[in-house]
């Protein structure tokens, strides 16, 4: 952890009043977004993306990169969303690449590289190089897991109609009626869970767009559409695993 907070500190002590030299005052989410391409360090990661001189030079994989980073600090619903406020914000515009309006790639080449992205299991590969560098040799005392809803655009899966069952009368049955008998299952899904790999309880998870509720920690009933992300999160609220069955 020393090694994180040594960073933060180089960040507001030498990389915060450099940026404000050239570019208008930050904002508080601006240096939230300073902290996490700094702490990324993306460019590590990036080369395999980087144009090979095969056909039409793409727009930079940095800058997108970095502006899908920016999507999720501001929590902007739609790519357009985005674009939209880069043009608005220099500030935002320079920190992710880009000095002129002119230079910001269209929705169609954002899609592209997002693709690019998902394919190269590139948020997979930052995560994990972040982990190892900052917790590899730490012993993580706790560990809180939970899981929190992600609201898909799409409509949810239909389900198979289930066989209606036929309802069970209170009580004792009638003379000459025998009562049916539900047998429980010997073993739970978490029995079931200990004994094999992480990869088979991975696919045995839900992975369609589908409707969840539950309770929220006020006590009212939410619903939603869409996606589940697991999580398991160190001390200092640091993300250390991350699963969205997709």
């Amino acid at each position: 952890m020393h090694t994180l907070f040594s960073l933060w500190r180089s960040i507001q002590q030498q990389l915060y009043p450099y940026l404000e030299e050239i570019l208008d005052p930050l904002t508080e989410k601006e240096r939230e977004f300073i902290r996490i391409a700094e702490l990324i360090r993306i460019d590590r990661h990036i080369e395999p993306y980087r144009w090979v001189g095969n056909g039409r030079k793409p727009k930079d994989r940095k800058s997108l990169a970095l502006s899908f980073i920016c999507k999720a600090v501001w929590r902007m619903p739609t790519t357009s969303a985005l674009i939209e406020y880069l043009k608005a914000s220099r500030n935002l515009r320079w920190l992710c690449g880009w000095e002129r309006i002119s230079e910001i790639p269209s929705e169609s080449t954002f899609s592209r590289a997002f693709e690019e992205f998902s394919e190269g299991q590139l948020p997979n590969l930052l995560h994990e190089a972040m982990v190892n560098t900052y917790l590899k040799d730490k012993v993580i005392m706790h560990i809180s897991r939970d899981a929190t809803a992600i609201k898909g655009r799409e409509k949810p899966e239909k389900k198979p109609k289930m066989e209606q069952q036929v309802k069970r009368r209170r009580g004792r049955p009638k003379k000459g009626e025998e009562q049916e008998k539900r047998e429980k299952p010997q073993f739970t899904r978490l029995d079931l869970q200990v004994g094999r790999s992480l990869r088979e309880n991975m696919l045995e998870l839900p992975n369609k767009c589908d409707t969840g509720c539950k309770r929220n920690s006020k006590g009212y009933q939410e619903s939603w559409i869409g996606y589940k992300l697991h999580l398991d999160v160190a001390d200092g609220d640091i993300p250390v695993s991350a699963l969205i069955p997709i």
